[in-house]
This record gives structure tokens, C-alpha cells and sequence, in this order.
């Protein structure tokens, strides 16, 4: 379930609620919440360039700010 949480999250590229979550996997909200929290310390826990932000109750899959610079300089911007 937390691989498709994170697909989710990587499809969409926008915050999502956890309830719209929890709808689309057809699971409680609480454990749509708790998974989401699992994806977001595993991702610190490898040390990942991608982080989990929570934005009230919303989740967003983002890069961590210390790459910005080489992020800015592959894309040119």
C-alpha cells in the first residue's frame, strides 16, 4: 500500500488530501494518514533527495531545498 501512496503522490504532483487517498485505495483515512507518515520517515530514513511535505491535510512529494541549485542547473532555470 505505501508504494501505491507514493505513486499516487509522484502521479499527481500537487498536494492531495489523505481522505481523496484513502478513497481512491479504498482504505480508512487514518490509515491512508499513517502510511503517508511511514512514506514520508522512510524517505528520511535512506536519506532520499525527495521529501514528503504536509500541508494541513494535504500530502506533497517535493525535492529537498539542499538541491535546489544543481535542480535549477540541470533545468535551465
Amino acid at each position: 500500500m505505501q508504494a501505491a501512496v507514493e505513486a499516487i503522490l509522484f502521479a499527481s504532483g500537487e498536494p492531495i488530501e489523505y481522505e481523496r487517498i484513502a478513497e481512491a485505495l479504498e482504505i480508512e483515512p487514518e490509515y491512508a494518514e499513517n502510511l503517508l507518515m511511514n512514506l514520508g520517515a522512510t524517505l528520511d530514513e535512506r536519506g532520499s533527495g525527495i521529501c514528503l511535505v504536509r500541508m494541513d491535510n494535504q500530502f506533497q512529494l517535493c525535492t529537498r531545498s539542499q538541491y535546489a541549485d544543481k535542480i535549477r542547473a540541470v533545468l535551465e532555470i
